[in-house]
């Protein structure tokens, strides 16, 4: 990443490639989560921006929600 964009990101946050590779969950994924308002993203030189500790809030719903059993 370059000193130019580096300027323009927001403190404590990762990119969206870096959060991906972080959690070893994929970009695409990422995108999902924010374009449906389960992730919380700033934006920034046409790039998103989320806190690590949105993600790990994300998949730890994700996880639950997974491993919940179903009513039958």
């Amino acid at each position: 990443m370059g000193a130019f964009t580096n300027q323009f990101r927001p403190r404590f946050h990762l990119s969206l490639e870096e959060a991906a590779a972080r959690f070893g969950i994929t970009q695409q994924e990422l995108k999902a989560a924010i374009r449906t308002g389960r992730l919380r993203s700033q934006r920034a030189m046409h790039l998103s921006w989320v806190s690590p500790a949105a993600v790990t809030a994300l998949l730890s719903r994700n996880h639950a929600h997974a491993t919940r059993p179903q009513a039958a």
